[in-house]
């Protein structure tokens, strides 16, 4: 099948184009064009949509063997939170973490550190992968941090997102962190993060909305009234205290990640 656009005015996010070649028909699949994303009238490759048919030979389903590959931005908090426009990265990071403002400072603040751009790793300016953020300048050494410090009753999460997947889907995890003082108090200092601060910062929502509230999602207290959840993030937290024990003058602190299937059952979980 071809195409042919006109767009009109002429919109230089929409250009158009003559005689596009869009797929191929075949009885059971289709054999379709993907575009260069600098210049969509360069074909980059060609790929295979499956059709799933029922008994009456309706297609149900399309599978494809395109490979995707979704970057989100860095949480690099750069910029002021609440105004759009470069270099205010952190406006557009809110759209995708929870932020606390009061934890962002500035970088000056630590010591010892090595310096890195604002962006999801790599240590050159051109490595991949990149920052898609549009206000975060990339090549820039990153300029801020997110402290943390536990209290003497309870400990503090971070950053947190939450994201849809499907199976065969593979995510990277990427961050960056340091303690500046050693735990001097032993294993029985470090303390103890509360399950539905775990919830409330996976749950919770992107600063700029709520996510519950957006795609009318189960919330965290009502995931924290949940025995299998509770209990499978119970034993989560039980292996990194067991960790901790092993390193006391280390902060217990850990990247979480955690799984729940369709039905907000609890499906696994892990830290590093």
């Amino acid at each position: 099948m071809f195409e042919s656009r006109t767009i009109s005015p002429a919109d230089p996010d929409r250009p158009g184009y003559p005689d596009r070649l869009l797929f191929i028909s075949q009885p059971e699949s289709r054999l379709r064009t993907v575009f260069e994303a600098a210049d969509p009238n360069v074909i980059k490759e060609f790929v295979d949509d499956y059709f799933i048919k029922d008994h009456l030979g309706n297609v149900r389903m399309v599978l494809t063997d395109e490979v995707k590959q979704d970057i989100y931005p860095a949480a690099t908090l750069e910029g002021d939170i609440n105004t759009d426009g470069s270099p205010n990265a952190a406006f557009v990071e809110k759209q995708y973490y929870t932020i606390d403002p009061t934890k962002v400072v500035n970088s000056s603040e630590a010591t010892g550190i090595t310096t890195y751009t604002n962006k999801n790793g790599g240590t050159g300016a051109t490595d991949p992968p990149v920052n898609p953020n549009p206000n975060s300048n990339v090549t820039a050494n990153s300029e801020k941090l997110y402290k943390l410090k536990a209290t003497a009753t309870e400990g503090v999460t971070g950053l947190g997102i939450t994201l849809k997947v499907m199976a065969g889907d593979k995510i990277d995890i990427w961050g960056k962190s340091y303690y500046f003082t050693n735990n001097t108090g032993g294993t029985s200092a470090n303390s103890a993060i509360p399950i539905i601060d775990i919830l409330t910062g996976l749950l919770g929502g992107p600063t700029g909305g709520t996510a519950a509230a957006t795609h009318g999602g189960i919330t965290a207290s009502q995931l924290n009234g949940i025995g299998d959840v509770t209990s499978g993030i119970s034993s989560l937290l039980t292996n990194q205290t067991t960790d901790a024990a092993g390193a006391p003058t280390v902060p217990k602190a850990y990247i979480n990640y955690i799984f729940f299937d369709s039905l907000s059952r609890f499906a696994g979980s892990s830290s590093r």
